[in-house]
């Protein structure tokens, strides 16, 4: 196990992302090393740690350690890795049955993950097990993060009075009705139901730990905004949804086999980039628990 003192923190310079280097995410990590894992990602939004050899057990150990695992929905996910019900398989690979192996079609618009759910995921990971390689050697199906923080500090003065103490509704139903819309559901028609469907939470809300002011507004789940007419709901919405995902606010990671990419899941958007066709993609993905936000 790598001492503490020779962990490193690679800034992207973008305005988020790091590399951590001389960490193992394995059972043996110590309660130090987490730390400064900890702190590089309340510190720059997304780490990433490289060269990575985790077991689904290994994921949910450090996810767990992290901030505390957000417990199972409840209802049967039909992409969970096994023995993980809380963990899901991202990859377009399928099955002997020729069923999908896991959901093929996340990630195609600018979201927060769970925002939906009353208490959404502090914290997300991805552990790359299979990543598309085109033929000379460049991977495909980057990721890219936008930093909700810097949106919501580059925000006009008017327009932060005029989300000041207003709410937006987080709709699931509105993701997929956004995702039929544009032409990129392919998980089948009947999608999974849950009790966390809808919810309406703060427009910018306060980061739980650092308490910096974040844009907690994004095109796939945000509907309308409490308060305002539906015009200029969806105007503002618009607006913002445009705002947000400014080149000057996102950072892009370029996916290797073994990479283990943790982010803060309240202070950022991603989007997934489909540009691997066929080629074989496989990830597992793991959230933690989260507190409702203020």
């Amino acid at each position: 196990m790598p001492a503490t003192d020779q962990i490193t923190v690679t800034p992207s310079g973008a305005a988020l992302g790091a590399i951590v280097s001389g960490v193992d995410a394995g059972p043996a990590m110590s309660e130090r090393a987490l730390l400064r894992v900890r702190d590089a990602l309340l510190r720059h939004s997304v780490v990433i740690l490289r060269d990575q050899q985790l077991t689904p057990d290994d994921q949910f150990a450090f996810m767990d350690r992290l901030y505390g695992m957000r417990p199972p929905l409840g209802v049967a996910t039909p992409f969970a890795v096994g023995g993980h019900p809380e963990m899901q398989v991202i990859s377009n690979l399928k099955k002997p049955d020729g069923s999908p192996m896991g959901i093929a079609d996340a990630g195609l618009m600018w979201h927060t993950d769970t925002c939906s759910f009353p208490k959404p995921e502090l914290f997300v990971s991805l552990y790359a097990l299979e990543i598309p390689v085109r033929e000379d050697g460049a991977a495909l199906g980057d990721t890219h993060w936008t930093s909700a923080i810097a949106a919501y500090e580059a925000l006009p003065e008017d327009i932060r009075q005029e989300l000041d103490g207003r709410r937006v509704c987080q709709n699931y139903g509105f993701h997929i009705e956004q995702m039929r819309v544009r032409g990129l559901l392919t998980r089948g028609k009947d999608i999974q139901k849950t009790d966390n469907m809808f919810h309406l939470h703060p427009a910018v809300r306060i980061h739980p730990i650092t308490g910096r002011k974040i844009l907690y507004v994004n095109e796939s789940y945000s509907e309308w905004i409490e308060g305002l007419e539906p015009e200029r709901s969806r105007a503002l919405l618009e607006q913002l949804w445009d705002h947000v995902t400014q080149p000057r606010f996102r950072f892009t990671h370029s996916w290797r086999k073994g990479d283990f990419v943790i982010w803060d899941n309240s202070a950022t958007q991603h989007l997934a980039t489909f540009d691997y066709g066929a080629l074989p993609r496989l990830l597992h993905r793991c959230g933690s628990d989260g507190p409702v936000p203020e």
